[in-house]
């Protein structure tokens, strides 16, 4: 089983261990694994969603914008006993990562930059996409969970 930690605010705000994806062909939400998951829910029934979780669509409402972490489960049972004891749990600012100030680039490696950079985005649209594709196409094969 997988977990997952809520941090905003440089506090872990929530726990949870319910991984979800959304079933175009039902218009609700289903559990998923880790890799599928567009949102996860905590126990306190608020929907998460991170950069790095699949694409989701727009029609599901009241998705709340946080970063989420995928932790082991000693460290969710400890994350979970000091919620429920409503202590706050504060992460040190050296765990983020430290932004550098990129170097200035010459204008015509720029150029190349941007281009690439455009691939990139044209390429990630693909991707969402496809992996569209393939879970409608699954759902039709295998039917819904």
């Amino acid at each position: 089983m997988a977990y997952f930690k809520v941090v905003q605010d440089n506090q872990i705000t929530d726990a949870g261990s319910v991984f979800l994806r959304w079933s175009t062909k039902w218009q609700q939400l289903f559990a998923c694994d880790v890799e599928d998951a567009q949102f996860v829910q905590s126990n306190k029934e608020i929907l998460y969603r991170d950069e790095w979780m699949r694409p989701c669509p727009e029609s599901v409402d009241e998705i709340v914008e946080a970063r989420v972490v995928v932790v082991e489960a000693d460290e969710y049972d400890e994350i979970r006993a000091l919620l429920d004891d409503d202590q706050i749990i504060e992460i040190p600012v050296e765990e983020y990562p430290i932004e550098v100030e990129p170097e200035p680039i010459e204008p015509e490696k720029q150029k190349t930059i941007t281009e690439m950079r455009e691939l990139i985005k044209t390429q990630q649209e693909r991707i969402e996409m496809l992996t569209g594709c393939i879970l409608e196409l699954s759902e039709i094969v295998y039917g819904e969970e």
